[in-house]
C-alpha cells in the first residue's frame, strides 16, 4: 500500500467512526497525522481557515481558541501570520502532545467539544477550527458553546465538510442563530480541503452579536 493509499484509508476510517472509536483512532494517528494529511493528501484546509480568519482581525493581539486543534495545523499558519495569543482545545491527549511540541500555543486544553467546556464566558476574540465539523465528528449543536466563550463582537471561523453542511443541520443551525439575532454570518466560502484526494468544504465566518 502506498503512502497515499494508506492516508486515504485513514481518512475513510475517520469519516465513518462509530461511538467509542474516535479516541483510539487519533491515539494511533497522532504521530503520523501531519505526514498523512499534509504531505500525502495535500491538506490545505487549515491554511485556508487561518488566512480567512486573518482578514477579520484588526490586530495580532487578539486572543484565539483553536477548537479541535489536533496537531496544531491552523495555529501553525496563524503563528506564521504573527499571532501569538493562541490556545488549543482537543479531546485527544496524543494529538495535543504533538501540538505542544510545536511551541505555538499559550495553553492546551484537553476537552470534548460536545460537552460544556470549563472555560469562562466571553473569553476569546476569535475561535477557529478546521476538520472538526465533519463526518462522524462534531455537530452544529457545538456552536452554542463557541458563542458562550467568545466575546460580543468576536469572530468564529470554521470549516464545515460540504457533504454534510445541510444534511447534518449546519445550515439550519446557523440560519436559526442569525434569525434569533445571536450572530451575523459574515461569509461562506467554498474551498477544497485536500488537494490529492478532493474533499470540499465551506469556511463559514460569523460574528457574535
Amino acid at each position: 500500500m502506498t503512502n497515499l493509499e494508506q492516508s486515504k484509508s485513514l481518512l475513510v476510517r475517520a469519516y465513518n467512526l462509530k461511538e467509542g472509536e474516535a479516541k483510539p483512532l487519533y491515539q494511533d494517528w497522532a504521530n503520523s497525522y501531519d505526514a498523512d494529511l499534509v504531505d500525502s493528501l495535500g491538506y490545505v484546509g487549515p491554511v485556508h481557515v487561518a488566512d480567512i480568519a486573518d482578514t477579520y482581525c484588526t490586530n495580532e493581539d487578539v486572543r484565539i481558541l483553536d477548537v479541535g486543534c489536533g496537531t496544531g495545523l491552523v495555529a501553525q499558519r496563524l503563528s506564521q501570520l504573527g499571532y501569538e495569543q493562541i490556545d488549543g482545545l482537543d479531546f485527544s491527549k496524543e494529538m495535543l502532545e504533538v501540538a505542544r511540541s510545536k511551541d505555538i500555543y499559550v495553553d492546551l486544553i484537553n476537552a470534548d467539544l460536545t460537552q460544556t467546556l470549563s472555560i469562562n464566558t466571553s473569553v476569546y476574540d476569535l475561535v477557529v477550527s478546521c476538520g472538526t465539523f465533519t463526518h462522524s465528528h462534531v455537530g452544529p449543536e457545538a456552536f452554542d458553546e463557541l458563542l458562550r466563550i467568545i466575546r460580543p463582537g468576536g469572530i468564529v471561523c470554521v470549516s464545515i465538510n460540504a457533504e454534510i453542511y445541510e444534511s447534518n443541520g449546519f445550515y439550519k443551525k446557523l440560519s436559526n442563530l442569525e434569525c434569533a439575532g445571536k450572530i451575523l454570518i459574515e461569509s461562506k466560502v467554498k474551498i477544497q480541503l485536500t488537494v490529492n484526494e478532493p474533499v470540499d468544504g465551506f469556511v463559514v465566518v460569523f460574528k457574535k452579536l
